[in-house]
């Protein structure tokens, strides 16, 4: 697989989502260096998950490294009764790799580093979270096959919310979840097989953290 501007050195575990060491390119870390990311860390605990929805949109038929990609906490983020994010919380990534979906190659993946905490006060933090699951809006609808023998689509399914538990991509066609670990973090992986990655505004994101101290320098 040719990512755009990223390397991946895949690792598979069996029972486990692909994980792969990765590193960016060097215009990549060189945007890093001029974010205006503040050094300073959130240490948040491992493995918390959050409810998030989008709030850009996405197509990898247009996507570049170092586009942006934001979405905002529906819910606190909390661990042991307390709360660590706030509900508001503004989680911003960045686009580091992306594949458009052709003839020659019938995938599409676009790999994207969640690593900046956007307080409600515009106070920016580094943090870094992965995307453990996807779905279009809840309530939004969607074409159901009835028949896929002789694909035929004439239910509208209703798409209903994610939740703590919910894990992998949801009422998306071809769509799959993965993760990479570059040293700026953990990369989330979306591929599609039936057609370029088109993810909208409002989706529903269910994102863990990844409990890593990362500090955005650009070294």
């Amino acid at each position: 697989m040719r990512l755009r501007n990223i390397s991946l050195i895949f690792i598979l575990f069996a029972g486990h989502p692909t994980a792969a060491l990765a590193q960016a390119s060097s215009s990549a870390s060189s945007k890093d260096s001029a974010s205006g990311v503040s050094a300073q860390s959130i240490n948040l605990p491992k493995d918390i998950p959050v409810l998030a929805k989008l709030r850009t949109d996405l197509d990898t038929a247009g996507a570049e490294p170092n586009d942006s990609v934001e979405a905002e906490l529906v819910e606190d983020l909390r661990s042991d009764h307390e709360v660590w994010l706030p509900k508001g919380t503004v989680l911003g990534g960045r686009v580091v790799g992306a594949q458009v979906f052709s003839s020659e190659d019938l995938k599409s993946v676009v790999s994207i580093v969640f690593d900046r905490v956007i307080l409600r006060d515009g106070e920016q933090r580094a943090g870094n979270f992965r995307i453990q699951a996807i779905a279009p809006a809840e309530g939004s609808r969607i074409d159901a096959e009835v028949n896929p023998n002789i694909h035929v689509r004439e239910i509208k399914a209703v798409v209903g919310p994610l939740d703590h538990k919910s894990v992998g991509a949801y009422n998306m066609r071809g769509v799959e979840l993965q993760y990479v670990v570059t040293r700026k973090g953990d990369a989330s992986l979306v591929t599609s097989t039936s057609g370029n990655v088109r993810l909208r505004k409002g989706m529903q994101i269910v994102f863990i953290t990844t409990g890593q101290v990362v500090h955005n320098q650009g070294s």
